[in-house]
């Protein structure tokens, strides 16, 4: 810090006065001389400045060359009182710069505040964040591992189904292989049947021919004859009745069968249409979960942000 000057701007202006009273113009050298070469050239060259700028403002246009002698003490006098008045306007300059500097550091204090609060608020937030991402991951992996069972489960059924294939494939074997065994032995009992007809038909036919040879026999034995034929006919009938009781058995083991095949499809498909879902469900908490580190990265700028902010208002306070 300089030296204190060892005069005042009041000094200088008294001394230009006088000067000036006299006819002689106020320059550095001069004003210094009359102070006494007290204190420096700088200090007296910058009162002088402000004494003929003070002197501009009120209108002047150049210094006076002679100020009669009587009017010296009424100038010095005016000039001081000037003097007074510039000082308390200078004062009251000052305290109200110091008034708006103190409102406006009062006000970088509340912006700070402010900036310090809304750090506060995202670094909660931030942590919120970090929560829901924590729980997220805590049910994208109750998911996977639900995924796992499910998939170990339907991994059991498919065995379950791949058993009930071969059964099916089993029973539509054994089912063909009976088909053509009844099919083999209605041919074979359609053929007896044939045969027997062919041959009753023969035994009808020897019948009549014996009894065109001989009347009165066929004649005897005519209720033999009828008796026997009636019961190759029911036999006949018996043998039709079985072959289609038969046939009726057959048909309905096979409609059991195809509807235990449906069934089990059903089943199948249920199972794998729940199993789509929770991959689906599964892929939107993925999705979710990178949505929400996205935004995490972005609070985490925001807060870097706002932390510099907060370091250069500290700095331009300092």
């Amino acid at each position: 810090m300089g030296r204190p000057a060892s005069f005042s701007q009041k000094e200088v202006a008294r001394i230009a006065t006088r000067l000036i009273g006299q006819g002689k113009n106020p320059t550095v050298d001069s004003v210094h001389e009359e102070l006494g070469r007290r204190g420096s050239r700088t200090t007296v060259n910058n009162y002088l400045r402000a004494f003929r700028e003070e002197f501009k403002a009120r209108g002047l246009t150049a210094l006076p060359s002679a100020i009669p002698e009587p009017l010296l003490p009424i100038i010095e006098d005016f000039w001081a009182q000037a003097l007074v008045k510039a000082g308390e306007r200078y004062d009251e300059e000052r305290q109200s710069v110091e008034r708006e500097r103190e409102a406006e550091r009062e006000a970088n204090r509340v912006s700070l505040d402010e900036t310090a609060a809304i750090i506060d608020e995202q670094s909660a937030l931030l942590k919120d964040r970090e929560q829901f991402v924590a729980e997220q991951a805590r049910t994208i992996s109750e998911q996977e591992q639900q995924v796992k069972a499910l998939k170990s489960l339907l991994s059991g059924h498919d065995e379950t189904i791949l058993d009930l294939k071969r059964d099916k494939s089993r029973l539509s074997d054994q089912l063909d292989h009976e088909r053509e065994d009844a099919n083999r032995r209605f041919d074979q009992a359609k053929e007896d049947w044939y045969r027997e007809r062919a041959t009753l038909r023969q035994s009808v036919e020897d019948a009549r021919r014996q009894l065109a040879e001989d009347n009165e026999k066929n004649a005897r034995l005519a209720d033999h004859w009828m008796l026997q034929l009636d019961d190759a006919r029911q036999q006949v009938r018996e043998i039709k009745e079985r072959h289609q009781e038969d046939k009726q058995r057959w048909d309905a083991d096979l409609k059991l069968e195809r509807a235990r095949s449906d069934r089990l499809a059903v089943t199948v498909s249920k199972y794998e249409q729940r199993i789509e879902a929770l991959e689906a469900e599964s892929s939107d908490v993925s999705k979710q979960f990178d949505a929400a580190v996205a935004e995490n990265g972005v609070l985490k700028d925001q807060i870097a942000k706002l932390e510099g902010k907060l370091k250069r208002c500290k700095q331009i306070e300092g």
